[in-house]
């Protein structure tokens, strides 16, 4: 009776390290809203942006589908929150440039672009660089652009087009992120 006991326990710790190693992989990404409709997704602050959560484990690899976080024993946001607080510690270091009014945000491969979602690591990325508004261009899945809103003076309609004609001559049809770009104060 004993062993079995210890059996099950042994068997639920090892049920635990499974799931805390499997949350340990899991980060945000985002797409252009209704894109994969089969995904379960968030609202994000950017318009016709949606979020998603993929895995970088080996074992993993890819975009979560439904359901995941009641086999997790978990709700959607507890699941939500702990992948971007995962994608958090990491976004930092995946921001390059800066220096020179550009910050390029390529991190994961597939969708590092979700990193646009850390505002707090935007924040302080761009107070480091000097600037008071940040320009969001959304060019794929993969990578995003962060500019100083202030630098050259064009609005925000004109910023967009440079999103778009990025998209038409640089972007696969099926990884665009957004056709417009988007202004973040803090």
């Amino acid at each position: 009776m004993f062993d079995e006991m210890k059996m099950e326990m042994v068997k639920e710790m090892a049920k635990m390290m499974a799931k805390e190693n499997f949350l340990k992989g899991i980060r945000v990404g985002v797409q252009k809203k209704g894109r994969r409709p089969e995904v379960d997704t968030w609202e994000t602050e950017f318009d016709g942006i949606e979020g998603f959560i993929y895995s970088v484990q080996p074992q993993t690899k890819g975009i979560i589908k439904p359901g995941l976080a009641e086999i997790l024993g978990m709700t959607r946001d507890e699941l939500w929150e702990r992948a971007k607080a995962n994608t958090e510690k990491e976004a930092k270091g995946a921001m390059m440039g800066g220096k020179d009014g550009l910050i390029m945000i390529k991190h994961d491969g597939e969708y590092g672009a979700g990193i646009v979602l850390c505002k707090d690591v935007i924040r302080t990325v761009a107070e480091d660089a000097g600037w008071k508004r940040v320009v969001m261009f959304p060019s794929s899945e993969r990578e995003v652009m962060l500019a100083d809103y202030d630098a050259d003076g064009r609005n925000i309609d004109e910023l967009g087009n440079v999103v778009k004609m990025v998209n038409e001559f640089f972007v696969d049809k099926d990884r665009v992120l957004g056709d417009r770009a988007y202004l973040i104060e803090f």
